[in-house]
C-alpha cells in the first residue's frame, strides 16, 4: 500500500468515525444528515473542517 493509499485510507476512517459522532451530538437532524453526507462523501475536505 502507498503511503497516499494510507493516508486515504485514514481519511475514510476518520470520516465514518466523525459521522458518527455528528449524528449523536448535532442539534438539529438537518444539520446531522449534512455532516454524515460530507464526511461520507468528501472526507479529505469535510474531516478537517468537522
Amino acid at each position: 500500500m502507498s503511503i497516499a493509499a494510507g493516508i486515504f485510507l485514514l481519511f475514510q476512517v476518520a470520516g465514518f468515525i466523525s459521522s458518527l459522532h455528528a449524528i449523536l451530538n448535532t442539534r438539529t437532524s438537518q444539520g446531522a444528515i449534512a455532516w454524515v453526507v460530507s464526511l461520507n462523501t468528501m472526507p479529505v475536505i469535510a474531516v478537517p473542517a468537522y
